[in-house]
């Protein structure tokens, strides 16, 4: 049985950009909690795991901006089977915590892999090349493609060496689209949306979970051209996922 997607607030640009699956979803208003902003506190983390707790992962999850793009490490701490991640995204959010063992946007993939026993591998895709550097420590399990390997790839074959026999999870940061196809506060990769859709919908019969974010907020510049912009997105995503999960 399909399942209802879920959508996560966190700064309302979902509602701003008029997200297709407003009325139909599942929400998780999280506007009520501090310490979620960039940097999710211990505290803050442990509510939204318990608010989680009462959705699926086998479904799409809408995440609000790139800020929260964290809220993936949750979702995936509750799969119970090995299975791979599959991160689209211009930056390879493998930092080293800041300060303690902090969650954060910019390191939650690296804090997956130390601690997250069904994770076998991560593919990290459209990364911006001289970001590579912050994706060692894990020989074997981290497979980059980067953004500069993009241009000529043919992304139903990239699939095929993706697709491992294990279920896949799936997370989309919009930031790895070019800006004609996507607006968000972080910086911009060059990946099309249709070589992105191309992509997903060849793994998408594996697929145990799919997340997306990225956004540009009314808070940091966003205006109604560019909620336009990725409502369109949104909704290619919408039409996309609705096939699979």
């Amino acid at each position: 049985m399909q399942e209802k997607p879920v959508i996560v607030h966190f700064s309302g640009v979902l509602e701003a950009e008029n997200l297709p699956v407003l009325t139909g979803g599942r929400v998780v208003d999280c506007r009520d909690l501090e310490g979620t902003n960039c940097y999710c506190d211990p505290d803050a983390e442990a509510v939204l795991a318990e608010r989680f707790s009462a959705f699926p992962t086998r479904t799409v999850h809408w995440i609000d901006s790139g800020d929260y793009h964290y809220a993936s490490k949750l979702w995936t701490d509750r799969i119970d089977r090995p299975f791979d991640l599959v991160v689209a995204d211009h930056h390879p959010d493998m930092q080293p915590p800041a300060f303690g063992d902090i969650l954060s946007c910019g390191g939650w993939v690296r804090s997956a892999l130390e601690s997250n026993p069904c994770l076998r591998d991560v593919w990290l895709v459209g990364i911006r090349p001289e970001l590579k550097g912050e994706c060692g420590g894990f020989p074997d399990r981290v497979h980059i493609v980067g953004e500069d390997a993009l241009p000529g790839l043919d992304p139903v074959l990239l699939a095929g060496k993706v697709r491992s026999g294990r279920a896949l999870y799936l997370s989309v940061d919009k930031d790895v689209l070019r800006p004609e196809d996507a607006r968000t506060d972080w910086d911009q990769g060059t990946m099309s949306l249709d070589w992105l859709c191309a992509f997903a919908a060849a793994l998408g019969p594996d697929l145990c979970g799919v997340d997306i974010c990225g956004a540009l907020p009314a808070s940091k510049g966003g205006r109604d051209e560019d909620f336009s912009v990725n409502s369109a997105a949104n909704r290619r995503f919408h039409e996309l996922f609705s096939l699979y999960l």
